[in-house]
């Protein structure tokens, strides 16, 4: 799982490179802000559909990228996956990290820390954009 996250600084599916001492220390320190410490040596097959998610995102992060766009991030997850999931990002957006482009259909996924938001309303022909603000 490790070597996952640390893939991310080399955008290559597998490490093929060595990582600093640095890149290890930061690729730790995720898995401890996820919670996920104690599966750092585990393969990433062998984890839940929930925690492969949240690994992906944090491999994705690990860069540091000004934008993160995540589609749907809950789709296909089962309650406890999302509400894992979900309280990671909670705690990735109030961090405020990178800029996040969060799209869901549902209400109920919309993450607090996020103040600005699109929404597209329905229309007997076409959509009406709204936007707003918390």
């Amino acid at each position: 799982m490790l070597e996952v996250l640390l893939s991310g600084y080399f955008d290559s599916i597998g490490l093929y490179e060595q990582p600093s001492k640095k890149q290890l220390l930061f690729a730790e320190r995720w898995l401890e802000v996820l919670e996920m410490s104690h599966l750092a040596k585990t393969g990433f097959r062998q984890l839940d559909y929930g925690q492969q998610r949240l690994l992906l995102v944090a491999r994705a992060l690990i860069k540091r990228p000004q934008l993160l766009v995540l589609d749907e991030p809950y789709q296909g997850l089962d309650f406890i996956s999302r509400k894992l999931v979900h309280a990671a990002l909670e705690k990735i957006s109030s961090a405020n990290l990178s800029s996040l482009l969060y799209v869901t259909h549902y209400q109920e996924d919309e993450l607090q820390a996020i103040r600005n938001f699109i929404d597209f309303e329905p229309l007997e022909e076409g959509h009406k954009l709204v936007t707003s603000h918390k």
